[in-house]
């Protein structure tokens, strides 16, 4: 964090942050840190001051977000500097550094990583709960809502015998090899981003004959003109920092008369985007590697703008989101309490690896993914490209 001070201070040199008696961080605790560098600055009508880079290393992200809030709310860190790159270290939303990722690896997250498609839609989500429970199958309550949503979506490509098949954004590469297998005569390509994920999918799923899988760009394909017949994006374009050019190299990438299904998230309304000025908007962004979703009607609007026919438009948040919320706050209320910690351990064993500062951040997870979930649509978008293949 940048500070302007008045005095200098040796490079390497410890530091504490106080906050005690602060109204907005009450109960803080003192921080410590080590000054990084100094140089001398020309602060507000001309005072002298000294920029300061302090480091402090934060294991906590709900402390690091209501510091951070504090700092830009009191004027004390310049914003420049304040704010991070949303996409410099995209691994870390699918790895196992934020508390949120754990719980999910805990209920079946990691071969597939989208939120699933649930048996039972709001307003009845507590019913996905109990038939886990009853069945002692909490362990293993995401796969089967996540292969679920898979087929939901490449149901929707209408893949074709022959069809030449593109899955952008295939993470590990479940997705890919679910569609290779419902489809044996069909020619299937998984790309992403990350390496790992790729290198993952190669060893888990490419000995498939129809199946191979590479790194790419969803912003820059490497592929011809009309290579495929069916491309698919399920949960990754927001992630991507401009769809608009996602939408444009899809459309070249397929051949007339060729599909294009993206899963993805979009705001309600304009107004919704609001809400990126929000604490709880930041935590979130942080944790998944987002900057902004376009809005319902701004993504129909551009995929039009890009040449696409809209042939359908589906919202699932009932299935989705709105369950999976449930769940998600369901187990952060009751990890407030180690009583209720213990229960939960022996319904699913898996959660033993969670620390009580894993619980603290998950409660206040909870709460920052809800606030998100009310101004999001969670949507599936078929697009055509005009003409007959």
């Amino acid at each position: 964090m940048r500070f302007a001070i008045r005095e200098f201070l040796a490079i390497g040199q410890e530091i504490r942050l106080v906050f005690n008696g602060n109204h907005y961080l009450p109960g803080l605790p003192e921080l410590n840190g080590t000054v990084a560098w100094q140089k001398s600055a020309v602060g507000p009508a001309g005072t002298n001051s000294i920029d300061t880079g302090i480091f402090f290393s934060l294991l906590d992200p709900v402390t690091k977000n209501r510091i951070h809030e504090w700092l830009l709310k009191d004027g004390i860190v310049q914003r420049e500097f304040a704010e991070t790159d949303q996409f410099k270290d995209l691994g870390s939303a699918y790895d196992s550094s934020t508390a949120t990722f754990q719980v999910l690896r805990a209920f079946g997250w990691g071969p597939l990583i989208n939120l699933g498609y649930f048996r039972f839609p709001t307003p009845v989500s507590a019913l996905n709960l109990l038939y886990n429970l009853v069945l002692l199958k909490t362990a293993y309550m995401l796969p089967s809502a996540q292969v679920r949503l898979v087929r939901k979506a490449f149901k929707l490509l209408e893949i074709q015998a022959g069809d030449d098949v593109l899955d952008i954004g295939c993470g590990r590469g479940l997705s890919s090899f679910l569609i290779a297998s419902s489809h044996p005569t069909s020619s299937v390509i998984g790309i992403d981003l990350l390496p790992e994920h790729v290198n993952v999918a190669t060893t888990l799923y490419g000995n498939i004959h129809n199946l191979k899988f590479e790194h790419g760009d969803a912003l820059s394909l490497r592929f011809q003109n009309g290579s495929f017949g069916k491309v698919l994006c399920l949960e990754a374009a927001f992630h991507f920092a401009d769809r608009e050019k996602f939408l444009k190299e899809a459309f070249r990438i397929l051949e007339q008369g060729g599909r294009l299904v993206v899963v993805d998230f979009a705001w309600k309304t304009d107004k919704d985007r609001q809400i990126l000025k929000d604490e709880f908007t930041r935590f979130v962004q942080n944790e998944w590697k987002w900057s902004d979703f376009f809005s319902l009607g701004q993504y129909i609007k551009t995929a039009k703008s890009a040449g696409f026919k809209v042939e359908g438009f589906y919202k699932w948040s009932r299935r989705v989101t709105g369950p999976i919320q449930f769940i998600f706050d369901t187990f952060a209320k009751a990890g407030q309490w180690r009583w209720s910690r213990a229960a939960l351990c022996r319904f699913n064993p898996l959660l033993h690896s969670l620390t009580d500062n894993h619980w603290a951040t998950l409660h206040y997870s909870a709460k920052a993914h809800n606030h998100i979930r009310r101004h999001v649509e969670y949507i599936a978008l078929v697009l055509k490209k005009p003409g007959e293949n």
